[in-house]
């Protein structure tokens, strides 16, 4: 397994922070997770992936979020979730900026 210190993929990170936190076996968490990040409509998952990755954020020296396309499949977002959308491709931007600083 690898240091929770290294460049990490999100879930392997929020699992590293579950499990300092006592969380349950590995599978558990990684099932918890995947089921907290696509748990509820279009707009509480949006909410879940920024917050997951605004604590990360906090949590580690470097974070690399790579995201080549952002596609959400529904017809029509209302302002809240258009919001959200632009918080997360603005959170992304910021990464980006952060790394290249790194």
């Amino acid at each position: 397994m690898s240091d929770p210190s290294e460049t990490t993929t999100i879930p392997d990170t929020f699992y590293f922070a579950a499990m300092e936190q006592g969380g349950g076996p590995p599978e558990s968490n990684r099932e918890a997770f995947v089921r907290t990040m696509t748990n509820g409509p279009v707009e509480q998952q949006l909410v879940n992936i920024v917050g997951v990755l605004y604590d990360v954020g906090r949590k580690v020296d470097k974070l690399e979020v790579k995201v080549d396309k952002l596609e959400v499949k529904v017809d029509k977002l209302d302002r809240n979730q258009q919001e959200m959308m632009n918080l997360l491709r603005g959170f992304i931007t910021e990464v980006r900026g952060y790394n290249r600083q790194v």
